[in-house]
């Protein structure tokens, strides 16, 4: 049987899925923010590479085998202003870490109808405007999937994320990622059905 394991940054994003597949907190693991059921994980890492790193490697070195997983990164991103939308649902073909300049090529499923887009992740928010950054922009994306690429073959590595702003957003307060994700959950899911 397929298990997926969603990783997310923020509680607000990990939430519909919780409530969606029923997964119970992991009592067992309670020195991490692990939800569970039968045929899903969900960790919440927390903002930042250096959050990602230390808490994702500790979740995958405790699972024995990756033989039928499929690893989610599902979350929100920025996006360029004239190339993408708000509230849109991206599948990311390709991954780079602006401070490394590493990139890493994922695979996307033949039947997919989903809009495709390469994603950055940065090391900072970035508030001030799209200069620079020609798609989508995170700050986890890069490090999930070099920390994941450890463990598994990265066509087993996908990550889909949902425009939440143009890189323009000073008071991230105002904006309810929640909502955001609830709102395309329906989206998210048939896309995790392609990688089945």
């Amino acid at each position: 049987m397929l298990k997926r394991l969603i990783i997310t940054a923020l509680p607000d994003e990990a939430r519909p899925f919780i409530d969606r597949f029923k997964l119970a907190s992991d009592e067992n693991q309670s020195d991490l923010r692990i939800f569970n059921n039968e045929t899903c994980s969900l960790l919440i890492t927390g903002i930042g590479g250096s959050r990602v790193k230390s808490v994702l490697s500790v979740f995958l070195k405790r699972i024995s085998d990756f033989d039928n997983i499929v690893l989610f990164n599902v979350g929100i991103a920025g996006g360029h202003p004239d190339k993408t939308e708000i509230g849109e649902v991206y599948l990311v073909n390709k991954v780079t870490n602006d401070e490394t300049v590493d990139k890493y090529s994922l695979t996307i499923p033949a039947k997919n109808k989903f809009n495709t887009m390469a994603l950055t992740t940065v090391a900072k928010g970035i508030s001030g405007g799209y200069v620079g950054y020609e798609g989508l922009v995170d700050m986890e994306a890069a490090i999930i999937t070099a920390t994941a690429a450890g463990y598994l073959d990265i066509d087993k590595i996908a990550v889909i994320k949902v425009v939440s702003d143009h890189m323009d957003i000073a008071d991230w307060s105002s904006v309810n990622v929640c909502e955001i994700i609830q709102s395309k959950l329906d989206s998210i899911c048939t896309l995790m059905e392609l990688y089945v």
